[in-house]
This record gives C-alpha cells, sequence and structure tokens, in this order.
C-alpha cells in the first residue's frame, strides 16, 4: 500500500528536503516548471525556492503544500492573503512532476486539485472569504477551461455543502459528483497583479461577498 502525505512548506522547512521537486523541473518544458526551477533561486525573486526562503510567502495564513507517495514529492500547490484583499488567498504555483502528469476527468480528480481543495478547506478556517488564481494574459485559453470545466451545470451530480459563516450561509465545498470535490471558479478579467498583466478568476465560499470583492479588482482592473 503507498504511503501518501500532505506537508506544509514554510521558511522552517529543510530546503533540501524540496530540492527534489525543483530538481524535476530543470528539464521540463511546460511553463509551469520555469519558477520551479533552483538554479540561481536566490536571485530570482519569482522562483519557488525565493518565495518561500527569502521573501517568506507561505509563513502566515498561507502555506506550501506538497504531496508524497512513498516518500517522493509529486505535486505542490500553494496559497497566501491577496496583496489587494486580505480576506482572499491566492493560489500559486501549482506544479506536479512530470512523470506525474494525470488528465482531469469527469470521474476523477488530478493531484493538483486535491491539493487545492485541501488548501480551500484550510483557508475557510483561516477565515477568508474565497481564493483567487492569476494567469498571465497568455494563458487565456487556460482561464476559459478552467471556468468551464468547474462549472457545476456540466454535472448532473454536482452538488455541495453549506455552513453558517458569520450568520450567513455558505457554499464551503463543492462535488461535481459523489464524493469528488470541485472549486466552480468564474472570470473577472484582466488586472494588473504585482506589476503583471494577469487574468483573474475567482471562487467564493460566501456569495454575499461578490460585490465588495469586485469593486476592489476595480481598482486593478486593466480596461
Amino acid at each position: 500500500m503507498l504511503e501518501r502525505i500532505v506537508e506544509r512548506v514554510t521558511s522552517d522547512y529543510p530546503i533540501e528536503k524540496l530540492m527534489p521537486i525543483c530538481e524535476a523541473a530543470i528539464d521540463d518544458e511546460r511553463p509551469a516548471a520555469i519558477n520551479m526551477r533552483p538554479h540561481d533561486w536566490e536571485n530570482s525573486p519569482n522562483s519557488l525556492l525565493y518565495c518561500i526562503y527569502k521573501e517568506k510567502r507561505y509563513d502566515h495564513r498561507a502555506g506550501y503544500y506538497i504531496y508524497r507517495e512513498d516518500g517522493e514529492i509529486l505535486a505542490g500547490h500553494g496559497y497566501y492573503p491577496f496583496d489587494e484583499d486580505a480576506r482572499m488567498y491566492v493560489q500559486s504555483r501549482v506544479y506536479s512532476v512530470p512523470s506525474h502528469k494525470k488528465l482531469l476527468g469527469r470521474k476523477e480528480i488530478t493531484t493538483s486539485n486535491m491539493l487545492g481543495t485541501f488548501i480551500a478547506d484550510r483557508a475557510l478556517t483561516e477565515g477568508y472569504n474565497g481564493g483567487i488564481i492569476t494567469l498571465e494574459e497568455y494563458n487565456s485559453d487556460l482561464a476559459d477551461k478552467i471556468v468551464r470545466i468547474t462549472d457545476p451545470s456540466r454535472y448532473p451530480n454536482y452538488y455541495y455543502d453549506t455552513q453558517i459563516l458569520n450568520g450567513r450561509i455558505c457554499k464551503v465545498r463543492h462535488y461535481k459528483d459523489i464524493g469528488l470535490r470541485t472549486q466552480p471558479m468564474k472570470k473577472y478579467g484582466l488586472c494588473n497583479i504585482k506589476d503583471t498583466r494577469q487574468i483573474v478568476l475567482y471562487h467564493l465560499f460566501d456569495d454575499d461577498y461578490e460585490d465588495s470583492l469586485k469593486k476592489i479588482l476595480e481598482g486593478v482592473q486593466i480596461k
């Protein structure tokens, strides 16, 4: 039986234990691999290792989570507070090693999606109202695909769990089928995030927060 472990990585985590997932990205030609590579990371602000160990981005109300099978790191997925709105978390540095690629299907979820739902559950307990994904402008087709494949109308057996938060009934966990988690995403549009043109997608635990979020995003929207 496989030993499956999810670990939280912060700036206190031994760097040598994290290095295998970074080294796996060296010969990986996929765009997501670029910021995972370890070369000259101390001088590369966009690299995962810089964000963890120098910027300490994942230390507070945050974390970078890695998934291991029998000791081998197969995937990673992080989150941290959104600079524009600390009530929202940002999903970041989603990556799976090349040997562990798996297509997303109607009856299954990828390891990265599993980590995403794990993070969503943790973020909910930390008081976040929802989360966002940012993608660079050239990933427009991917952004549309994410919205499309997480659309509840695609799944006849879709359902969700509710929970009372701050006196309001919220949709806290979503399922595309019995026991199979999903996270419906909406597309806001193009924004200036960390001085980069990025497409913003979002999900909310509390639908009543949508107008407040959109008002905040208007301040960084690129029209």
